[in-house]
Order: structure tokens, then C-alpha cells, then sequence
């Protein structure tokens, strides 16, 4: 049995990879996923959102994801996603401006392809502030 999990992070533009993780958590489409290594195995889809790690060290790390999926094994766990940012990357005035932006498109949609539109826009957004202030929390 292994006491640490192998965290891959695959967009287009590349792969992060991280070694010697004690736990990855994730926002599913069915709510908040914690795996510890040794997990069972389970494919799953993923809302934007963070990818929280605790590394070797014990230090909590946390990344942006856009939606995705997930591969979960025993020792590892692998993310597909359409892209990635660290928390340094993430704009705090705009992502909220970001926020505003969708909150408005959805008072003012025409049709329900800019409904959903207008909510993945508000979720993305939701998402990105939602890493400052976890990051903030762990400091």
C-alpha cells in the first residue's frame, strides 16, 4: 500500500505533475471529492473550479481548473481539463469584474443558450474567487 499519490494535471498547453501527495481534493459535478492514497478507483466529471493538494511537506497548494474529468487509481490521480492557473495567475478585480459581467448576462438573457452560457460564465467566475479565498484561509 502506498502512503502518497501522483496528481497530474493534463491541459492543452501541457502537463503539471505532482509527486508524493498525501491528499487531492475536487469539485465533481455531485459535490466535493477528498482522496487519500490507496482510494478506490471511479472516473469522474468536474465543475471549474479549485484542485486543493497537500504536498509532502504538508504545505496546501491550490489550483484553478476550467471542467473536466477526473481518473482516480489507488496511487494516482489524473485531471483532464481545458486549462489551468495557479493562484498567482488569478486577477482578484478581474475575476470580480468577471463576476459582474455574468451576473448581468443573466438578467439580461434573451434565450436559454444564453442561460447556460450566462452560468458557466457566473460559475467560471465564482470559481476563481472562490481559490483566493481558500488560499487566503490556509495562510
Amino acid at each position: 500500500m502506498s502512503d502518497s499519490l501522483t496528481l497530474t494535471l493534463v491541459h492543452p498547453e501541457g502537463k503539471i505533475e505532482k509527486s508524493n501527495v498525501s491528499f487531492v481534493g475536487l469539485k465533481t459535478i455531485a459535490g466535493e471529492l477528498g482522496i487519500y492514497p490507496n482510494h478506490s478507483q471511479l472516473l469522474t466529471s468536474l465543475r471549474s473550479g479549485w484542485v486543493h493538494f497537500i504536498d509532502a511537506q504538508k504545505v496546501h497548494e491550490f489550483l484553478f481548473i476550467t471542467k473536466g474529468f477526473a481518473q482516480v487509481t489507488p496511487n494516482s490521480v489524473t485531471v483532464i481539463t481545458e486549462s489551468v492557473e495557479t493562484v498567482s495567475d488569478v486577477d482578484l478585480e478581474e475575476a470580480k469584474a468577471s463576476l459582474d459581467q455574468a451576473e448581468n448576462r443573466l438578467t439580461s438573457r434573451h434565450d436559454s443558450h444564453d442561460l447556460t452560457e450566462a452560468l458557466a460564465a457566473r460559475d467560471y467566475a465564482r470559481a476563481r474567487l472562490e481559490i483566493i479565498d481558500k488560499t487566503a484561509k490556509t495562510k
